[in-house]
């Protein structure tokens, strides 16, 4: 589950679950764990949340890729980060921001860093297509900078950070790595 970015709650209830969602989500039993309510009071919140609009239900593969996606994006430009002078640092971060912006991504860039992604698409396959394309164009601006050890030494660092193995989603998302 995810709270849609800019929600308002329509009672205490809604207000607290929307709080206690992360950007990156929770799953049911996590949500349950935190709040106070029954398990199907809960469920009629969730309910009238997600037909309100303030909620998005989401699959299990939808969440995974999602995770692989910011730890991906984020490890990769911070590891590129730690490595590089100021200059090209900023010159990569205005690129990317400039990326997002014309192909109208709807991530939110701060200094080069994704902070949330507002990506809402109707199917997980159109979902693919928009964080391949973003992290192949990171990779694509990294890449002839360091080479591909470096981008398979970042992969590892997210394989070791997330529970499931990336390579489904290397090759899903059709990665060149």
């Amino acid at each position: 589950m995810q709270a849609v970015p800019g929600a308002q709650a329509d009672n205490s209830a809604s207000e607290h679950i929307l709080r206690l969602l992360p950007p990156e989500g929770l799953r049911l039993q996590q949500l349950a764990e935190r709040v106070p309510e029954d398990l199907l009071t809960l469920a009629d919140t969730l309910n009238q949340m997600e037909q309100a609009g303030q909620l998005l239900v989401i699959g299990e593969e939808r969440l995974e890729l999602r995770r692989f996606f910011l730890e991906m994006a984020n490890t990769l430009y911070s590891e590129f980060e730690s490595i590089s002078g100021l200059k090209l640092k900023q010159d990569i971060a205005g690129r990317l921001h400039k990326l997002a912006e014309e192909k109208n991504w709807n991530i939110d860039l701060h200094n080069g860093r994704i902070v949330g992604d507002k990506i809402y698409t109707d199917t997980i396959e159109a979902q693919k297509l928009q964080y391949g394309e973003y992290l192949r164009q990171m990779i694509g601006l990294i890449s002839p900078i360091y080479g591909t050890t470096f981008i398979q030494q970042v992969l590892a660092k997210v394989e070791k950070r997330l529970t499931g193995p990336v390579d489904h989603w290397v090759e899903e998302l059709k990665l060149e790595v």
